[in-house]
């Protein structure tokens, strides 16, 4: 129950004249100051009042952290398909930890040597060195095929090197491979958008939409795809 559920409930109750108003408050039968009386039982109410708010809120707390607990424990598990499910959770820290959960269940996927030299991968795309990155994509794809965090950022560096259908491509792969990866779901839009087909960017935008209900990336990249498509193309 919020506090305007208490409030609501307390004018209820004054109504039947099982509690007392508060002074300025109207009387039914006319205006005038508490009584004695009154006022400790008005003073005894809002402590009950405070108690349960207080109650409330410690009770919501102990949850999340609970939750929080939870998901830390599916990440150190490895258990990536129950990770998911709190990606539209109302805590954003929840969200937020389910989010780096996946990445690294992604990232550890083929063990700590492949993911050390994916990472060198990485270094060296965000360096700009899009040569020795794609040779390391390109390896470790070949050595693992399945493996769809190598494949995604394959898919990141073509669309860097301004290569969108190539990209495109590898993102639909990820995704047959892991229906739930929302970084390839909005990779795949992008590359859709620059290809100008807003109704393959938008279905991507909207599965991205789906896993991570409360992205506003995706909120914002959806906007913008749905000024391309007519409206009553819905």
């Amino acid at each position: 129950m919020c506090s305007s559920d208490l409030v609501a409930h307390h004018n209820e109750r004054v109504e039947r004249g099982v509690v007392p108003r508060r002074s300025g408050e109207v009387h039914a039968a006319g205006d005038g100051d508490l009584t004695l009386g009154e006022q400790v039982r008005w003073a005894m109410y809002t402590v009950i009042l405070v108690a349960i708010t207080v109650v409330m809120y410690q009770r919501d707390e102990h949850t999340e952290h609970r939750q929080l607990r939870r998901i830390e424990s599916l990440i150190a598990a490895g258990r990536e398909q129950e990770l998911y499910p709190f990606l539209a959770a109302d805590d954003p820290d929840a969200v937020h930890l389910a989010t780096q959960g996946l990445w690294e269940c992604w990232l550890n996927e083929k063990g700590p040597a492949a993911r050390h030299v994916l990472e060198l991968g990485v270094q060296a795309m965000n360096a700009g060195n899009f040569a020795g990155a794609d040779r390391i994509f390109t390896r470790l794809t070949r050595e693992y095929p399945d493996w769809a965090e190598a494949l995604n950022k394959q898919a990141t560096l073509l669309y860097l090197r301004q290569q969108p259908a190539a990209s495109l491509a590898i993102c639909q792969r990820v995704v047959r491979l892991k229906p739930n990866h929302f970084g390839a779901w909005a990779g795949l839009a992008m590359c859709a958008m620059r290809l100008e087909d807003w109704s393959l960017a938008r279905h991507a935008c909207r599965e991205a939409m789906r896993i991570q209900p409360h992205s506003i990336e995706h909120q914002r990249v959806l906007s913008v795809i749905e000024l391309h498509i007519p409206a009553l193309d819905v």
